[in-house]
């Protein structure tokens, strides 16, 4: 019997002993996991990640995702950051059937928070408008989706990080 585990578009099989029959009802239990990405602005030492959490599921053989949230975080180690302003702009997509009905084509969200600045951490939760819906992510260019643009500012310069995305399915 082999096991199978849909992570970010990858297929991971783990060969498993057979025991004796068991029955596996057509909606799994469901699973929760984090997957973050981050990035460093250099110039002053901001650190800016993402995560998304999310829940996975296998419903009728095929591979679900929903998604909860989207946490953004900043942190400065930086030497004088007090001159130094930033502002996010993360998006969240998604794409595929949703199970028991529906589908999700090209579902998107934007959020821009304000401008910020100075010693410290930040943190800020975003919510897309589809969580709660379990979409199939086994197919091609089905997908759950965020990232995070950071642009900082100091004096008259501005400039731009982008930080990995994190993404479970296939864009």
């Amino acid at each position: 019997m082999r096991i199978r585990r849909w992570l970010a578009g990858a297929v991971c099989s783990l060969a498993v002993a057979t025991v004796g029959v068991v029955a596996i009802p057509s909606t799994a239990f469901a699973s929760q996991y984090q997957s973050s990405n981050c990035a460093w602005e250099t110039s002053y030492s901001y650190y800016t990640c993402i995560t998304q959490n999310w829940n996975s599921k296998t419903a009728n053989g095929r591979p679900y995702v929903e998604v909860d949230n989207y946490t953004v975080a900043v942190t400065t180690f930086g030497h004088n950051p007090g001159s130094v302003t930033f502002s996010l702009d993360t998006i969240a997509g998604a794409q595929g059937g949703v199970l028991n009905g529906g589908y999700c084509v090209n579902c998107t969200q934007e959020w821009r928070s304000g401008s910020y600045g100075g010693n410290g951490s930040w943190q800020f939760t975003y919510t897309p408008s589809w969580s709660g819906w379990w979409i199939d992510v086994g197919g091609p260019h089905n997908y759950q989706c965020g990232n995070v643009l950071a642009t900082f500012r100091h004096g008259g310069s501005q400039w731009n990080l982008q930080v990995p995305g994190v993404c479970q399915g296939h864009l």
